[in-house]
């Protein structure tokens, strides 16, 4: 990585324009994908590759579309509180 910028926002207020050269950025970008996983539970088997999430449960019963429903709702709520949106 070279010639990358970098602004923190804290509340409303930003920072000033960084330049950035290391691999901490992608690094801290895992740790914070991969939580999405522990948010499921047993609610949805959660699955990632670099910066793809893939969230799945097999459909074998009704009970199984409220799990899907549930996990998803997790997921919402997750999203909102990180503001990844």
């Amino acid at each position: 990585m070279s010639d990358k910028t970098q602004v923190v926002k804290v509340g409303g207020q930003l920072s000033s324009v960084s330049i950035v050269s290391s691999v901490l950025g992608p690094l801290l970008f895992l740790l914070f994908i991969n939580a999405i996983a522990d948010k499921f539970g047993v609610f949805l088997t959660a699955k990632s590759f670099a910066d793809n999430v893939k969230i799945y449960v097999v459909i074998d019963g009704p009970s199984k579309i409220d799990r899907l429903q549930l996990g998803l709702d997790k997921l919402h709520l997750w999203s909102l509180k990180c503001k990844c949106y």
